[in-house]
């Protein structure tokens, strides 16, 4: 063999190497992806250091819809309501009944004109009811606050109406955007952020828990999630299947659910059971 044939069998031996080390390098990212995904899956809670959030371990696909009612095909869950005055008087046996076994009921709100505060007007009647019917009980208030000192006020309301009242479930911060012309229309993700901790802050240190309530544009806009990751997350999200990034333990999935023993159109809840 000439030195020109040497010359070009050696270069494409080389070719062959450098094509066999990219081979190589490509295999052990893809083998490196996929131990990390797998990884991931088998522990939700682990996203590294760079965010407090724990993704939702639930897809779209997980839902499905039977005898009128979301369920979740991927993990246990549990069926609840949401409640205030509006839905006027309740028939909380025939709602125990129909499958429901957790309530959230409204016990007072912040107008979103001047601000005063009022309390629910069937709330005791509701706590009542759902408590003799055998469900397992939170509350929530509507947040209407645009600083922290409100917020703390909302909290020392809520703990004053309640005045040691037992509780299964948590004390929900339910702020909730309403339009320009509010007086929280012109409320910042730094500002709302600030609210919710001290809300939720004052709940907790009178033995109370708490949670925080929101919808996609409440998330997204106006809340740092991650300032708040200690807290249970609520997502309203009004569809049959949730695609929400985060994990939330309560999914408000319709605000016009029919459930016997109520008149009217009622929120309806899906509970998430982690392990």
């Amino acid at each position: 063999m000439d030195d020109k044939n040497k010359r070009r069998q050696a270069k494409k031996e080389q070719q062959q190497r450098q094509a066999n080390g990219c081979f190589l390098t490509v295999c052990l990212a893809v083998f490196a992806a996929a131990l990390y995904i797998i990884y991931i899956t088998l522990n939700p809670g682990t996203l590294g250091s760079t965010s407090a959030l724990v993704p939702n371990p639930y897809a779209p696909s997980d839902f499905s819809t039977t005898g009128g009612y979301v369920t979740c095909t991927a993990g246990p869950t549990r069926r609840g309501i949401d409640v205030s005055e509006h839905q006027g008087e309740i028939d909380w046996d025939k709602v125990r009944a129909a499958g429901f076994d957790f309530a959230f009921i409204r016990i007072g709100y912040r107008g979103y004109s001047v601000g005063e505060l009022f309390p629910d007007e069937r709330a005791r009647e509701n706590l009542a009811g759902a408590k003799a019917a055998g469900f397992e009980v939170g509350v929530y208030f509507y947040a209407q606050a645009i600083s922290p000192e409100e917020a703390l006020d909302e909290a020392r309301w809520c703990l004053e109406f309640l005045d040691g009242e037992a509780l299964d479930l948590p004390v929900v911060y339910d702020w909730e955007y309403v339009s320009p012309s509010a007086r929280t229309g012109g409320m910042d993700r730094e500002t709302l952020t600030a609210c919710v901790k001290a809300f939720c802050a004052e709940i907790e240190s009178s033995g109370y828990e708490s949670m925080v309530y929101f919808n996609n544009h409440v998330s997204r806009d106006l809340l740092d999630l991650e300032a708040i990751a200690e807290y249970p997350f609520w997502l309203a999200q009004y569809r049959d299947q949730m695609d929400y990034p985060h994990r939330v333990d309560l999914w408000q999935y319709t605000e016009e659910g029919t459930v016997p023993g109520i008149d009217g159109d009622v929120d309806i809840d899906l509970m998430f059971i982690y392990g």
